[in-house]
């Protein structure tokens, strides 16, 4: 997608992002912003005296980083803290009435192939508040429209995405193992044996990046480069057309990898042999291939091989230190935990005033739960004899990834009818 805006006249192409609006954990990608203006580097985040760091606690909700953030001196906001974001984005738009937010210049979010471009404004003078981190005359960017559905998505309100401008204010400390994210000033900020191995990165579009080594297949191992992404869930998605040595796994198979503005990413799953991050190997990891004709006419101003997600980031506890350029990683408690692809076949979307019904969004062809006879627009009402509003869509998610030949008792509601059927979970990749 191209973003445009036109000023005194003039329409200049800026920003081209490719994000998807997930229906897999495997494939979670929100927005890809290529490019920014220096406009957006004003209202960088500060911790002010006598604070020298700010530890704030977070929600994981499928895989994605949830922190509170307070604008305008009004909240928490749920936002998703997310590397591969440059501009920060408002993407509930009742919060232009609710914060008093004044339009500034108006942008275009045209959607490859969609009938009409998303509208957006830029609004300027935010203040914006993250634990003892705060930012000043901060310009964010403000959804027309809640296109990413993101609420529905992770089954609790979310407002916007933050990233770039809080990442490069600070060496930014991501506990996964704590649900912490601890911030420092660069100046503050000295190496501790536990924040474990040194990676060198860069960074480029705004966004991390790495290279590394990724192993698909016996003996030969493949240089990648590829971007840090913490606003994506899956672990890793490689992308054929980047290099002709990237070539799809057998076994694999074939599945929705996620849904853009221009509609349905198809692909392949499959797993790869090894992943190294310096020091550490990863076995038998989980790997998406998107579909050229989905993704290719992207457009990447920095060249790459694919991304790395939270599914795998997660197995470290991580410290981003932009201004050195530098990464750290030290494997927490989920390091040696297998990769796994959804058994069930069930794609559930939240809904509802507190995102506590769960409906059927999609189903997965030749899946249990396809079996079963589970339909798109059935709603899940109890799991194992346990109310389904009683459970989180994380924890449901959780349990459809458990273990093959694990069963599990659904009680779904089709219209007037109540149905119950047992699922039995099935490894296919």
């Amino acid at each position: 997608m191209q973003l445009s805006y036109s000023h005194a006249g003039f329409t200049f192409r800026q920003l081209n992002f490719s994000r998807t609006l997930p229906l897999f954990l495997v494939f979670f990608t929100l927005l890809s912003l290529l490019f920014l203006p220096k406009a957006f580097g004003q209202g960088a985040f500060v911790i002010q005296a006598p604070y020298k760091r700010s530890i704030v606690s977070f929600e994981m909700h499928r895989n994605l980083i949830i922190v509170p953030v307070y604008i305008n001196q009004k909240g928490p906001f749920n936002f998703i803290l997310d590397t591969g974001v440059g501009v920060t984005l408002i993407t509930e738009p009742s919060l232009k009435d609710s914060l008093q937010l004044k339009n500034g210049v108006n942008i275009s979010i045209a959607g490859m192939g969609s009938d009409a471009d998303l509208k957006a404004f830029i609004a300027s003078g935010i203040n914006m508040k993250l634990g003892q981190a705060s930012a000043s005359f901060l310009q964010v960017a403000v959804l027309s429209e809640d296109v990413f559905n993101l609420s529905s998505y992770v089954g609790v309100p979310i407002y916007g995405i933050l990233g770039y401008q809080f990442f490069n204010s600070f060496a930014v400390q991501i506990k996964y193992s704590e649900l912490r994210v601890v911030a420092q000033n660069f100046k503050d900020f000295k190496y501790r044996k536990s924040y474990g191995t040194p990676i060198p990165i860069t960074i480029e579009g705004q966004k991390p990046y790495l290279t590394t080594v990724a192993q698909l297949e016996e003996p030969r191992k493949i240089p990648v480069k590829l971007i840090i992404d913490t606003g994506a869930g899956h672990a890793l998605s490689l992308e054929q057309e980047s290099n002709a040595a990237i070539k799809v796994p057998s076994p694999s198979i074939t599945a929705q990898l996620g849904k853009g503005l221009s509609g349905t990413i198809n692909g392949q799953l499959g797993r790869i042999r090894s992943f190294t991050l310096k020091n550490y190997n990863l076995n038998n990891v989980l790997t998406s291939f998107p579909n050229y004709q989905d993704v290719g006419a992207k457009v990447y101003l920095v060249p790459r091989n694919g991304n790395i997600g939270n599914e795998l980031l997660k197995r470290f506890d991580i410290v981003f230190n932009y201004r050195q350029q530098l990464m750290y990683i030290r494997p927490n408690r989920y390091f040696r935990d297998p990769f796994e692809h959804d058994m069930c076949g069930l794609d559930v979307i939240a809904s509802g005033k507190d995102y506590q019904r769960y409906i059927v969004n999609f189903v997965e062809p030749d899946s249990p739960a396809a079996d079963a006879g589970i339909l798109p627009g059935d709603e899940v009402v109890s799991i194992n004899m346990t109310p389904a509003s009683a459970m989180s869509i994380s924890k449901m998610d959780r349990l459809f990834h458990f273990k093959p030949g694990y069963n599990i008792l659904l009680g779904i509601q089709r219209g007037e009818q109540r149905i119950y059927t047992v699922i039995t979970l099935k490894r296919k990749i």
